[in-house]
């Protein structure tokens, strides 16, 4: 809604304090005065408030952020986007790609949008920006630069239509052909028509200045939220009743008060009408609150309770998402962020576009893509971009095994760059897409599923990847098969992999033998049995892992109902054989759950031929590619099997939980 508006005929209004200030905006040269349709000779306003004012204009704010036209204009002259200092009653042009942003000296941020004409200056209570046409969005401060004097924040925004007044707090002002709209994220803002009518606006509220009327706020309208796609194990639970499993086709329609959890899967949300999209992954709850838009706006009520949500705003609209607990997720432009519930709070992890974070009691925060945020008991921290332990370079046909959706870093060297990360080979349905500084780019890892990402310095492609994520396969259970040994002459060989096999001894029932008594011995070493039973049945067993690799000798006697041997027993031969034919990685520990250590046993087997790491370090493998060693767990209890298979690399991640 980038509205280009017109020139208005300007008259002194009624009422003291209006009319003062607008008389000095006029004097200021910040509010065009025409009655032509068409708005003035840029130069020749700048030319005749330059003779108004003083004759050496100071540093206003600093020009930043530049991207596409955008062009300054100063003493009748259109000057390059590179210069950096704006001075009062400079005008900022921007074009049809064009956006910047003004940085007062208190620490304000103006985000300034294309098609659109600004211009700076100042009165007795503080700055006043005068918006001709476009969109500007203020952000409050974190505080004063270092050396900066603490002074209140005063932001006077004035538009054809009126002015909005702006203290501690974050408004977007959209100035339209015959209105502007005003919307309040943070705080409080004053909205003053031409006729001179205060009224106050307060946050997550939206009004409306127009030429010919008194402020008024814009009402939302009540919006279902529907269920758009549903996978795997996913529930509804309608007001106060049970659990009711989303089935097929049939997607339920929510109502206020209606809660949906996935067990395994995802199921996504939208509001009506919206292009905004709500995703929860396994693991996930969160209750469906009063859903309310404009076509502009949409204020979503959605307390996540339980797990992660990755929500989708449009780029259309702005989008205000209340998490719950008294905070709210506000984005303008479009954004892709991962929410996740915390003991005490949330995490928030945009992935592309910039949010910000609002509190109730707490400084608000934007956090753009790539950065991550903390909202706790503690207030907002944010906190910059971190290679996450589970780390994958631009290699394509990787995969990776793991027990939950992860977040992960996509890495490449050289620096930043575009990257744009897809569910599909084609790249059509993009996941994520950021510019970012770094060599590195993190989203979350599916539970399931394939991603695919490239990553461009402007038209040069720097490389591709992509990995298909799931849960790790399950095994044939070779290491559990209970192989029978039979009594006799012939030897008996056991081929295993992984751990050693359970193994069932048996023989023929003795007639008059009441029980049996059986006891295994390593070849050529009978003092002391390995393993010695009474039995009553025909067969005996050893738990896997009881007999290793390597040759024994075992024997049964009968006994009778005395304990008296019936007959001698007789010795008969056993082998075990380590075999390695395993086509995958065999991970006998660490095991998911087990308890989080500084330092745990990894032991398995590996693929004759290939090399292992371990979280980044080469483990050595043993003739039969047999590997036992130690490591220390990387962050959030994260131990890392890397497998090189020739061009084919696969990874394995084991979590580990502290306090178990």
């Amino acid at each position: 809604m980038n509205g280009r508006g017109t020139a208005r005929a300007c008259r002194p209004p009624r009422g003291r304090g209006l009319t003062a200030l607008l008389a000095t905006a006029l004097a200021l040269g910040l509010i065009a005065c025409s009655s032509s349709p068409e708005p003035p000779d840029a130069g020749a306003r700048v030319s005749a408030s330059l003779d108004a004012g003083p004759a050496a204009p100071r540093v206003a704010a600093t020009l930043e952020g530049l991207s596409g036209e955008v062009v300054v204009v100063r003493d009748g002259q259109r000057l390059t986007a590179s210069l950096h200092d704006v001075h009062e009653k400079d005008v900022v042009e921007t074009g049809d790609d064009g956006a910047a942003t003004l940085r007062f000296p208190d620490g304000r941020a103006v985000e300034l949008s294309a098609n659109g004409r600004f211009e700076v200056g100042a009165d007795t209570s503080g700055v006043v920006l005068s918006v001709e046409k476009g969109i500007v969005l203020s952000r409050v401060p974190k505080g004063p630069p270092a050396g900066a004097p603490k002074t209140d924040v005063a932001l006077t925004i004035l538009t054809p239509f009126g002015l909005t007044r702006v203290g501690a707090s974050e408004v977007q002002v959209d100035v339209q052909a015959d209105t502007a709209r005003v919307d309040v994220n943070v705080g409080e803002v004053e909205l003053v028509s031409r006729g001179g009518a205060p009224m106050k606006a307060e946050a997550g509220t939206r009004g409306a200045l127009t030429a010919t009327a008194a402020p008024r706020l814009i009402v939302l309208e009540p919006v279902q939220v529907v269920i758009t796609e549903a996978q795997g194990q996913t529930f509804v639970k309608k007001g106060g009743a049970a659990w009711a499993k989303v089935a097929g086709k049939a997607l339920p329609a929510l109502a206020p008060g209606d809660s949906v959890r996935v067990t395994s899967g995802r199921l996504t949300l939208t509001p009506k009408g919206s292009d905004t999209r709500v995703v929860l992954e396994s693991g996930s709850e969160l209750t469906v609150g009063e859903t309310r838009s404009d076509g502009d706006v949409d204020e979503l009520v959605l307390p996540l309770k339980s797990g992660a949500a990755t929500v989708t705003t449009g780029r259309k609209s702005k989008t205000r998402v209340s998490l719950g607990g008294g905070v709210r997720l506000v984005s303008d432009l479009g954004a892709q962020v991962t929410v996740t519930k915390t003991a005490d709070g949330f995490d928030v992890a945009p992935l592309s576009g910039k949010v910000t974070l609002v509190k109730q009691g707490q400084a608000p925060r934007e956090v753009k893509g790539g950065q991550r945020a903390t909202v706790g008991g503690e207030g907002i921290t944010v906190r910059e971009p971190e290679l996450e332990p589970l780390t994958l370079s631009l290699r394509e046909g990787q995969r990776v095994f793991h027990p939950g959706a992860e977040p992960i870093s996509l890495e490449w060297e050289g620096g930043g760059g575009k990257i744009t990360v897809a569910s599909d080979a084609r790249h059509a349905k993009v996941v994520a897409e950021a510019e970012v500084t770094r060599g590195f780019f993190t989203v979350t890892a599916p539970a399931a599923g394939t991603l695919f990402w490239v990553v461009k310095r402007g038209a040069v492609e720097v490389g591709r990847g992509s990995a298909t994520f799931g849960p790790e396969p399950r095994k044939k259970d070779l290491d559990r098969q209970r192989n029978v040994v039979p009594e006799g002459p012939e030897k008996t060989t056991i081929f295993f992999q992984d751990k050693a096999p359970s193994v069932s001894f048996s023989w023929k029932a003795t007639p008059g033998a009441a029980s049996a008594s059986v006891a295994v011995y390593r070849e050529g070493d009978f003092s002391r049995p390995l393993a010695e039973r009474k039995v009553t049945a025909s067969t005996m067993s050893l738990p896997e892992g009881t007999l290793g690799e390597g040759r024994y000798a075992w024997s049964v006697t009968p006994l009778d109902a005395k304990g008296a041997p019936v007959r001698g027993g007789r010795m008969n031969k056993l082998e075990l054989v380590w075999d390695n034919a395993v086509s995958s990685l065999r991970i006998a520990s660490p095991r998911n759950g087990d308890p989080l250590a500084p330092s745990v046993t990894v032991e398995g087997v590996a693929p004759v031929g290939s090399r292992l790491f371990v979280n980044g370090q080469p483990v050595s493998l043993d003739a039969k590619a047999r590997f036992r060693s130690k490591a220390a767990p990387l962050a959030k209890g994260l131990v890392v099997f890397r497998l090189s298979q020739g061009t084919a690399e696969s990874l394995t991640v084991r979590r580990l939980l502290p306090g178990r």
